[in-house]
């Protein structure tokens, strides 16, 4: 069955709403503005990656505030995205690169990793959110620590 021109409309409107969630998710990030970066996610978020599994949006504030301050500066680049819309559902792929700088004054020393993104979404009063995210890291350089990867 086609699909009316009102649906072809609503879907396109929500993807569009998706893409600039994910712009407000990665800039936000980038920016350290964390308390607005949550409002992306639902309450009841799930976000599973290698801090584990992060429960509520609370949670994932938190522990994305606390783990990230060990960089001064940082980019996350999220692309390849893909979006799937099933009413006031959806879901999502994408790939990402992310690079951390712990001492702006040595650029030259950083971490770079790279992993693949899976998202649910889910339409709420407020626009799109986030309602679950699982992050596979698939290579890093530089994570000494650890952080999101074995350590190199």
């Amino acid at each position: 069955m086609t699909k009316s021109v009102e649906e072809r409309l609503t879907e396109i409107e929500s993807k569009l709403a998706l893409y600039d969630l994910m712009h407000d998710y990665q800039r936000l990030g980038d920016e350290k503005r964390y308390r607005e970066w949550a409002e992306c996610w639902t309450e009841d978020a799930v976000f599973e990656n290698s801090f584990g599994s992060l429960h509520g949006k609370q949670e994932i504030f938190e522990a994305c505030d606390g783990q990230m301050k060990v960089f001064q500066d940082q980019e996350h680049l999220v692309g390849n995205t893909l979006f799937r819309v099933s009413g006031d559902e959806a879901t999502g792929t994408g790939v990402l690169i992310f690079i951390g700088v712990p001492d702006v004054g040595q650029p030259g020393e950083h971490v770079i990793t790279g992993g693949h993104y899976d998202w649910r979404f889910r339409k709420t009063d407020d626009g799109w959110k986030i309602s679950y995210a699982y992050l596979r890291f698939v290579w890093s350089k530089g994570d000494r620590s650890g952080m999101f990867t074995t350590p190199t």
